[in-house]
């Protein structure tokens, strides 16, 4: 899923349940932020040599990698932001991380034309994640890969993410235009 998905569904997320008094935009920006913060590990591979697209092999795109994140978030924040934002919070990290490895899902299921693990949920311990990265090596010396490898296969391969990607992020701006209509009102 590209950033923008991560993002409606973030803004999505941080629009549940009830909200402390003090619940405001930087609530907001927090959870979207986490809902992101995983792929700042996309520039990491043109810096450490390893080729484009393969930045969910890293150990920064793992459940390990969220809950550290999380934690050191959490000691830098707990005074800004709620437990309530931390949950959401929370929320929008995992859902990060199942988002990006649905495609893998629905190839398991047959709704999709190809998949492979995303994300390496029981990393360090996952033996699928050495395989997999031996795998795209493999693929890679036989013709580099670029981004826009990456791209096409994502709209090829499986189009019913991005269909879900673009009604979350038309659901999301709903959302929004709402929230700021109703403000308005008052």
């Amino acid at each position: 899923m590209f950033p923008i998905g991560h993002a409606s569904i973030s803004y999505l997320i941080s629009q549940i349940g009830r909200k402390p008094k003090h619940f405001g935009w930087k609530d907001v920006i927090f959870i979207i932020f986490c809902g992101n913060i995983f792929d700042f590990d996309f520039f990491l591979p043109p810096i450490s040599g390893f080729p484009n697209g393969g930045h969910h092999y890293f150990p920064t795109h793992t459940p390990l990698a969220g809950i550290i994140l999380f934690l050191i978030l959490f000691l830098l924040f707990r005074k800004v932001f709620s437990k309530h934002t931390f949950v959401l919070a929370g929320l929008a990290m995992l859902s990060h991380l199942v988002l990006d490895d649905l495609s893998y899902w629905l190839y398991l299921l047959g709704l999709a034309k190809e998949g492979s693990p995303q994300i390496f949920w029981l990393y360090p311990f996952d033996p699928r994640r050495k395989i997999e990265i031996q795998n795209f090596f493999e693929s890679y010396s036989e013709e580099p890969i670029g981004n826009e490898y990456f791209v096409k296969r994502y709209f090829l391969g499986a189009p019913q993410l991005f269909v879900s990607e673009f009604l979350m992020m038309i659901i999301a701006v709903l959302v929004l235009a709402r929230k700021v209509v109703r403000g308005k009102k008052r």
